[in-house]
C-alpha cells in the first residue's frame, strides 16, 4: 500500500512544475487540499481493497503537491529579511513529520493488530 502512495507521489512531482509554471502555487495547494480530502473520504468509505488503493494513490498526489509548494509559496510570501530563515526552518521540519508519520506507522503496526495476536 504505501508504493502506490509513492507512485502517486513520483507522478505528481513531476506534473506540479508545469502545474504550478501556469496556475501558480496558490492554486496547486488549494488543489492538494482538495485532492486530500478527496482522497481520505475515498479511503474512510471504502469497503473494499480497491478503494484503499485508489485513496492512497490519491493521497501520493496530494502529498507531492504539498511538498512541491509548500517551500516554494513559503519563501515567496515571508519577508525579505526573513525569507532565507523560513526556507531554512521548512525542509528539516517537512522531513520531522515525515519521520513522525512513519514511527506512528510502526507503531499502530506493532501494538494494535487487527487479527488480535
Amino acid at each position: 500500500m504505501n508504493s502506490l502512495l509513492n507512485l502517486g507521489s513520483c507522478v505528481s512531482a513531476i506534473i506540479a512544475g508545469a502545474f504550478g509554471a501556469h496556475f501558480g502555487r496558490r492554486k496547486g495547494l488549494w488543489l492538494a487540499c482538495v485532492i486530500c480530502l478527496a482522497a481520505v473520504s475515498v479511503q474512510i468509505s471504502s469497503t473494499s481493497k480497491a478503494g484503499l488503493y485508489v485513496g492512497r494513490l490519491l493521497l501520493g498526489f496530494a502529498n507531492a503537491f504539498f511538498v512541491v509548494f509548500s517551500t516554494i509559496y513559503c519563501s515567496e510570501v515571508a519577508p525579505a529579511h526573513l525569507r532565507e530563515l523560513v526556507t531554512r526552518i521548512l525542509g528539516p521540519w517537512l522531513n520531522t513529520n515525515n519521520y513522525q508519520g512513519h514511527g506512528w506507522h510502526v507503531l499502530l503496526l506493532r501494538y494494535l493488530r487487527y487479527d488480535n495476536r
